[in-house]
């Protein structure tokens, strides 16, 4: 079956197998130093405001303190100057408690909701692009096979590869534990905690993520692994191939001129968690910066969420 091929043509080196390599071949020190993700992921996303540049700097240092050199910066959607206001008009949620009985307060809660809708449509769309990549690939080896032109399948089947899963993270994340009283970043043995939670990370994964907040309780897979049932955040999640059409399919609400309301994209992605294998690192190992909101306006201090639920 296609189901079949595709899992042949990824076995190769599964997340859990190159964790469980790098956890057998390098140092305390090195694990600590080069966390090796564009070995886990070929295709990393930074997605970026291209008025952000400062952010952009920052998050390409802290990329570079963990070894990673390679990732594309995809421009993200500005909802306040690209997103047609019957798409952020969806958006009605008022999770900040912005007082809307004043022109001002109404203005406010107007653009936390283009903000929202840049930031959904942002993540939509590489989302898009990448499905969209992964099935021309496997479309054009396909062919290539039948043609048995081994040249051009090699590529294509290299191209699949680079499309069959995908981390993305937003520009204004930090990589280590964040103390949240304190505000102290410590990175030591953080990118061993990462290789433990990825040795064990069953190959049927559809999404794991970096960070996470988690509004049900999660199930502990291991120490450093938990499974969601239902939690937001979009800082830095990976996606394996088997999640891009249900997670299309839950997105494309946006478009559909019936559908009236609409949440922030953690949130909708979050209401399908529990019927999908979707995992979160224990502790967290990536924080939001401290500074000012894209979405909300507001200026905040450092802070990371975790995949356990408190009430």
């Amino acid at each position: 079956t296609n189901k079949e091929q595709q899992a042949k043509l990824f076995s190769r080196a599964s997340l859990r197998s190159i964790a469980k390599n790098h956890l057998k071949t390098m140092t305390k020190s090195e694990l600590d130093s080069d966390w090796k993700l564009d070995e886990f992921f070929e295709t990393i996303f930074v997605v970026n405001l291209p008025q952000s540049s400062t952010r952009l700097q920052k998050m390409t240092e802290e990329l570079h303190a963990i070894g990673t050199k390679n990732f594309e910066v995809f421009k993200a959607i500005d909802g306040r100057r690209e997103v047609a206001p019957e798409l952020w008009q969806k958006f009605y949620l008022n999770l900040h408690g912005i007082g809307n009985d004043t022109e001002e307060g109404k203005k406010a809660l107007d653009e936390l909701h283009k903000g929202q809708a840049g930031c959904y449509m942002s993540h939509y769309t590489i989302l898009q692009n990448v499905h969209n990549a992964f099935q021309n690939a496997l479309k054009d080896l396909k062919a290539a096979q039948k043609a048995q032109d081994s040249l051009a399948a090699r590529q294509h089947k290299k191209t699949a590869r680079k499309y069959s899963r995908v981390l993305i993270l937003e520009d204004d994340g930090g990589f280590g534990i964040l103390n949240n009283e304190t505000q102290i970043i410590s990175k030591k043995g953080v990118g061993r905690i990462l290789r433990k939670a990825l040795s064990k990370l069953p190959d049927n994964w559809d999404m794991l993520y970096f960070v996470v907040h988690a509004t049900e309780p999660t199930y502990e897979v291991t120490k450093h692994l938990r499974k969601l049932n239902r939690s937001w955040s979009m800082l830095a999640y990976a996606v394996n191939h088997r999640m891009y059409e249900p997670l299309l399919k839950r997105l494309q609400k946006i478009e559909d001129p019936d559908i009236t309301k609409v949440w922030p994209i953690d949130n909708e992605i979050g209401e399908i968690h529990h019927k999908h294998n979707v995992y979160a690192i224990y502790p967290s190992i990536v924080f939001t910066q401290a500074g000012k909101s894209h979405i909300t306006d507001k200026t905040w201090d450092a802070w990371q969420g975790q995949p356990i639920y408190t009430h």
